[in-house]
This record gives structure tokens, C-alpha cells and sequence, in this order.
């Protein structure tokens, strides 16, 4: 049956693609951007990830192509190769076409990657730092950067030296974090040290107290109605996010256009197994009604309009996206680069737990231990030792 949603989800992204467009924003400040820096109207933000590539290209070659005056040709051709060898001797246009070529997702290698999945990494990176610089800061130059609000319900004190490290890491500003403590266990010396890692990392915090009785939902609820940001971003207090999270999903939001974005769920340490494994289920870079639940991505006001989220104890991601979608919303599922799940083995520690053998299934690439290179996990060993330590206790 899931599979049956994907294949329609498919048919239904190539539609919604077709109405949005590439780009789907003011035409004025799509001509700005254009002007601003030259680089020609190539990225892609569905190219990079293309699996029918052969060889590779040289500068001698790269410079029989003209991304400007035949941009549809110069794409078609560079994703059809694995890379561009930028050795020989450069000349004075080197530089714009070989950033044109990371552009729609051809990274630029002088050496060989015969990894497919470090391939994907390195192509993913080139593409989405292109797209940074050359798209989505001056973007936010012509109108402004967001405020965005993360909110974190918690009800395991011993998770902040994970979240909230990691989040002082995050290299968007301006943020705001609300953190929303379930339960009975918290005191005011946990709230110290909430905003002792916080503030001084330049982070507006916001702590809520919720009642035990309060099931998921409601706890999100109480959250987002502290909000003060343009965009909330849903967070869990236990997984592991690179420092470009936030900044990965509002490129996402920004090129797509959705209402609603999320990462795939790609990576999981399975840590009674201690092993990394990727899950290969689905596309990536597509409309789609299945998102990650821990990397949820909303405006705020387009919250509001959909009724917030609902009171349930499990499932709340997905009824959201249902209400989204079922408003005339749309939903984006963007790569799940810099997002790994720490699977705990003890089988309390999630509300949603199928058991390890979902990830260990065969056919599902892994790696021993916890592989955060793999995943493009940029921290500091110290925080991810502490991830790696059992957390007592449910979510």
C-alpha cells in the first residue's frame, strides 16, 4: 500500500512541479537574481540526485558548452556525467562554468569516487553550497532572511546536552528555540542549563511547562503558540542534525515552494546492532505525504490556517500533513543529508517502535557503527558521544 502512495505521490509531483515551477516566486526578483550574479538560471534544485551518469568531463570539453545561451543542452549533457575534472591549465571563464556545472548537480573532482553513496554526498554538498551563495542569500537580500523558530517538546532532561548543543551549532540566525518540557521531571536548574547553552549563541529561549497529561500534540500545540518565528521547524530531542539542518530545509521550502517540508528518513544508527544502515524506500527531492517526522517544517501562519496540530498521542506528524494536503497545501520531502535517528534498544524509548529488523532488512546499504561522515553529521565528537548514550526513558 505505501508503495502504491509513493508511485502516486510521484505522478502527483511531476504536476505540482509543473504549476509551481522551478522557482516559484515574484518574477521581478527572479530577473534581480539573475542580474545579481551571472550565473545563469541552472540550479536545479532536482538535478543533483540523477542516477544515469557515465564518465566524466573535462575543462577542454566544458568549454564547448554555453550555459547561457543554451542552458537546457548544458544540463542535459553535465547530468549525464559523473563529474568535471577541473586539472589542465584554467582559463579566465573556468571559474563560472565549472560553478554552473555544480549547479545542476555535477560536482567538480580530481579524483574518482567509485562509491555511489559518497558520490551522492559530494554531489549533494557541491549543489547545495552553489545554491546558498548563488540563490537563497540573495534571495533574502531582495526580501529578508526568516526568523525561524525551533520547537522542541522534551520529556528527558538528560537529552539537553544533546539538542540544545546542537542547536547553538545551527548557522541560521535569527533563531528561537521553544522548549517545550513534558512531565514532572524538570526543575529549574534544567531550565539554566537550557538557556546557558542558548543564549550566549545568540538564541531567543522560550521554555514551556506542559502537564503530564498532555499527550504529543498538545505538547507541540503549546509550543507553537510561543512562537514568534516566520517558519517552526519540529525537532527531536535526541536525533542527530548537522549544523546546516535548518538552513537544508529552508532551501528546501524556498524551491519547492510547499507549505509543509520535511528530510527524508535515510539514516538510522540501530544501536543495539551498533551499526548505520540507510533506508532506500523512497525518492527523495519530490512531493510527497511522507516526511520525517523529527525535521517537520512549517510557516507559521500556514499552521494557524490548518488548525495547529491535533491532540494525539501518536501519529500527529502525519494528521498534519493530511490537513496541509487536504487544505490545498503541499508537501516537499527534500534529501536526508545532515538528519540521522538514533534507534535506541530499548523498546520504550520511541513512540514509534516496529522493531530493528525494519532497519537491518536486507538490501539496506549499512555501515558499522555510527557513520555520522555517512550521514554528513558535522559535530563535535563530544556531542556525539553523548547522542550514543542510552537515554532513560520514553519520548
Amino acid at each position: 500500500m505505501r508503495f502504491d502512495v509513493e508511485r502516486w505521490s510521484n505522478v502527483w509531483s511531476r504536476r505540482v512541479r509543473g504549476r509551481v515551477g522551478r522557482f516559484p516566486h515574484p518574477r521581478r526578483i527572479e530577473r534581480w537574481l539573475r542580474a545579481a550574479d551571472g550565473l545563469p538560471d541552472l540550479i536545479s534544485p532536482y538535478g543533483w540526485d540523477v542516477s544515469r551518469r557515465d564518465g566524466s568531463i573535462d575543462l577542454t570539453e566544458l568549454r564547448r558548452l554555453d550555459p547561457i545561451k543554451k542552458p537546457d543542452r548544458f544540463r542535459r549533457v553535465l547530468q549525464s556525467q559523473w563529474a568535471v575534472n577541473p586539472t589542465g591549465e584554467s582559463e579566465p571563464d573556468d571559474g563560472m562554468l565549472l560553478r554552473c556545472a555544480q549547479a545542476v548537480g555535477t560536482p567538480v573532482l580530481d579524483h574518482s569516487i567509485d562509491d555511489r553513496e559518497v558520490w551522492n554526498g559530494e554531489a549533494f554538498r557541491q549543489w547545495s553550497t552553489t545554491f546558498d551563495r548563488h540563490r537563497l542569500e540573495l534571495f533574502w537580500q531582495v526580501t529578508r532572511r526568516p526568523v525561524v523558530t525551533i520547537t522542541v517538546p522534551t520529556r528527558r532532561p538528560e537529552c539537553v546536552e544533546i539538542w540544545a548543543p546542537i542547536i547553538a551549532l545551527q548557522t541560521h540566525r535569527p533563531l528561537q528555540v521553544v522548549a517545550a518540557l513534558h512531565g514532572r521531571r524538570w526543575t529549574s536548574s534544567d531550565e539554566d542549563r537550557i538557556r546557558a547553552t542558548l543564549v550566549p549563541a545568540g538564541i531567543d529561549v522560550v521554555i514551556v511547562r506542559v502537564d503530564e497529561s498532555k499527550v504529543l500534540g498538545e505538547v507541540l500545540q503549546a509550543a507553537s503558540d510561543r512562537a514568534e518565528g516566520d517558519v517552526l521547524v519540529k525537532w527531536d530531542d535526541d536525533d542527530l542534525y548537522s549544523t546546516t539542518h535548518v538552513v537544508d530545509l529552508l532551501r528546501a521550502r524556498h524551491y519547492s515552494g510547499a507549505t509543509i517540508v520535511g528530510k527524508a528518513g535515510d539514516f538510522y544508527y540501530v544501536e543495539g546492532a551498533d551499526t548505520t544502515v540507510r533506508r532506500l524506500q523512497a525518492p527523495r527531492e519530490i512531493f510527497s505525504p511522507t516526511l520525517a517526522g523529527s525535521t517537520l517544517t512549517i510557516g507559521r501562519d500556514d499552521l494557524r490556517d490548518v488548525g495547529g496540530w491535533d491532540a494525539l498521542a501518536h501519529r500527529e506528524d502525519a494528521a498534519l500533513i493530511n490537513k496541509v494536503r487536504g487544505s490545498g497545501g503541499t508537501s516537499y520531502r527534500t534529501v536526508g543529508f545532515g538528519f540521522l535517528v538514533v534507534r535506541r534498544a530499548d523498546p520504550v524509548a520511541h513512540t514509534w517502535n516496529p522493531g530493528d529488523e525494519v532497519f537491518l532488512a536486507p538490501g539496506n546499504p549499512r555501515r558499522p557503527g555510527l557513520a555520522t561522515d555517512w550521514a554528513m553529521i558535522d559535530l563535535p565528537d563530544e556531542i556525539i558521544e553523548r547522542a550514543v548514550r542510552p537515554a532513560g526513558g520514553g519520548r
